[in-house]
C-alpha cells in the first residue's frame, strides 16, 4: 500500500513495485484518515508511507493501524 499526498510520488513508486513481479500495489490514499481505514481493509503486507502526511502524524497513523489490527 502507498501512501504519500504526492500523486506523482505515488504513480512513480507504483511504476517501480510494477516492474517487479513478485509484488503488487493492494490501494493508494494521500492523507492518514484514509489510510488507516483502508489498511484496516485490504490488510497489505507493507505500507509504504510519507512520516509526514497530512490530517495526521506518520507516527500516530502506525500505532492506530497496529492498535485495530490487534
Amino acid at each position: 500500500m502507498l501512501v504519500d499526498e504526492h500523486s506523482l510520488i505515488r504513480h512513480s513508486l507504483k511504476q517501480l513495485i510494477k516492474a517487479a513481479d513478485e509484488f503488487s500495489v493492494a490501494g493508494e490514499v494521500s492523507n492518514g484518515v484514509d489510510v488507516i481505514n483502508i489498511a484496516n481493509q485490504l490488510k497489505p503486507d507493507i505500507i509504504m508511507m510519507d512520516i509526514n502526511i497530512s490530517n495526521m502524524y506518520g507516527l500516530e497513523v502506525i500505532r492506530q493501524i497496529r492498535k485495530e489490527g490487534d
